[in-house]
């Protein structure tokens, strides 16, 4: 009987990709190597992910495709973000993982409708 599998999330870790991509480049010229060493291997790992999700779907490449990418968003995770940049990589490595978005609640909608009037 065959198991389901749940499909490999290519737009979310493409994504990804992207995000760390720019962190890189904003990163880039700072003093903080490990940061730099860090999103590096991130980036190697989603990259390495993508090429594996493209492998057969019943394949061990293939199959290894989702873990390479959660370990690129641990170490995403890992870093210290500043507020706004840290809730960016958090719904970036929930999408990733595949978790619902946060419903918006009463004081978010409130919120939401304050900041509009300005």
């Amino acid at each position: 009987m065959p198991r389901s599998v749940r499909p490999f999330p290519a737009g979310p870790v493409r994504d990804a990709l992207g995000l760390v991509r720019t962190l890189w480049l904003v990163e880039r010229d700072g003093v903080d190597l490990n940061r730099i060493k860090a999103l590096t291997e991130a980036g190697e790992l989603l990259v390495v992910a993508l090429r594996l999700s493209r492998s057969s779907v019943d394949s061990l490449g293939h199959r290894a495709a989702v873990p390479r990418a959660m370990d690129a968003m641990d170490k995403l995770r890992g870093i210290a973000w500043s507020a706004d940049v840290a809730e960016v990589v958090r719904v970036a490595c929930g999408r990733v993982s595949g978790e619902k978005p946060r419903q918006e609640d009463a004081r978010d909608a409130k919120r939401r409708v304050h900041a509009a009037r300005g």
